[in-house]
């Protein structure tokens, strides 16, 4: 079964929001993800350029929504320097995604930022991984 993961690529305020349907836990995707940001010096345009077009062994696409099916979630904000990768917890409603109606909706409502709610976080700089 195919381990299902989500990068968004923050810069100037524009999310770039990639889907990878295999591959995507902290071994995999994870280590790639840090290996890119390595090689580029954290600069995010031969970062993007850098997974986009192929020079990991993960295939990106493009996407512009948020997939239900995702197991690890991974943020790479070069606006705060923040690079991390969120494992999903998936709830007993199975939702992960804040829902229109929800009592925690306004603090988690789409936007550039949103995340998954249930969450184990890994800050992909260090060396845990």
């Amino acid at each position: 079964m195919s381990t299902r993961c989500q990068a968004r690529i923050v810069k100037n305020g524009y999310p770039l929001n990639l889907y990878c349907h295999c591959d995507g836990y902290l071994e995999g995707v994870g280590r790639r993800l840090k290996a890119a940001l390595e090689a580029t010096d954290y600069e995010p345009c031969d970062f993007t350029e850098f997974i986009v077009h192929g020079q990991t062994e993960d295939h990106f696409e493009p996407t512009f929504s948020n997939h239900g099916d995702i197991e690890f979630f991974y943020l790479l904000d070069f606006d705060n320097e923040k690079f991390t990768a969120y494992e999903i917890e998936y709830p007993d409603n199975g939702v992960i995604w804040p829902q229109e109606g929800d009592d925690d909706y306004d603090q988690y409502k789409p936007n550039y930022n949103q995340i998954p709610r249930h969450y184990a976080v890994v800050d992909l700089t260090s060396d845990t991984i």
